[in-house]
């Protein structure tokens, strides 16, 4: 829990070797950006318990090593993405407390 208060930045996509992220209990707001989906050794998205709205943007499921996905306790809307199946790795999907 830091506080952290402002939205994950696009160039958050160029930390190709980033193999988890644990900022949940901030305050971080805004869309989660597209860019995520460059992360292509990430197990572990926690940003559970923040300001994040808008849609889960569909490149999340590009995510082919993710074991754990904990987007609980946001703003989130919309709906899951449809190829969310090819998460094949993962384990743990926590999509709760949302307007999904």
């Amino acid at each position: 829990e830091n506080k952290l208060s402002y939205a994950l930045p696009t160039q958050i996509g160029s930390l190709s070797n980033l193999e988890a992220i644990h900022l949940q209990e901030n305050s971080l707001l805004g869309p989660l950006p597209t860019e995520i989906g460059l992360l292509q050794s990430l197990k572990i998205l926690n940003l559970s318990e923040n300001f994040m709205f808008d849609e889960i943007p569909r490149e999340i499921t590009d995510l082919r090593n993710l074991i754990v996905l904990d987007l609980s306790a946001n703003l989130l809307s919309g709906y899951l993405p449809r190829t969310v199946k090819k998460l094949s790795n993962l384990q743990s999907l926590r999509l709760n407390d949302n307007f999904l």
